[in-house]
């Protein structure tokens, strides 16, 4: 199972803290081995990593929590030998979900890498 926690904010409209309302079955979070880590809010599945001066945004700040929440549950059922296969997906600039006021998904990308290999070196 591949969990896109994106989809479920939108539909039912949440706003930070996202993890009380959409981490409470971590035994499903902990069966699987692929999480889509797509930056979100409660109207946008995918939303932009950084502001007009190229720093983390406010939405992605409390994405970012989620994350680290998210990864931390995950982490706590398994062994250190076990994989988890993430991927902080943003679209194309040709895609449905960029719009053009967005920064560069690409360059935007690399920031959401960092800032989850850094969650997940913490925890």
């Amino acid at each position: 199972m591949n969990f896109d926690f994106s989809h479920f904010t939108v539909v039912k409209h949440l706003y930070p803290p996202y993890a009380n309302r959409l981490l409470d079955r971590p035994d499903l979070l902990r069966a699987t081995s692929q999480i889509h880590l797509r930056p979100f809010n409660g109207h946008h599945c995918e939303i932009p990593i950084t502001n007009s001066h190229g720093k983390i945004s406010g939405w992605a700040a409390s994405w970012l929590e989620f994350a680290k929440d998210a990864l931390t549950c995950w982490r706590e059922g398994k062994s250190s030998s076990d994989t988890l296969w993430a991927c902080p997906e943003l679209g194309a600039m040709t895609s449905g979900y960029w719009i053009p006021s967005f920064p560069d998904p690409w360059k935007d990308t690399i920031m959401a890498k960092q800032a989850i290999e850094e969650i997940w070196e913490k925890i």
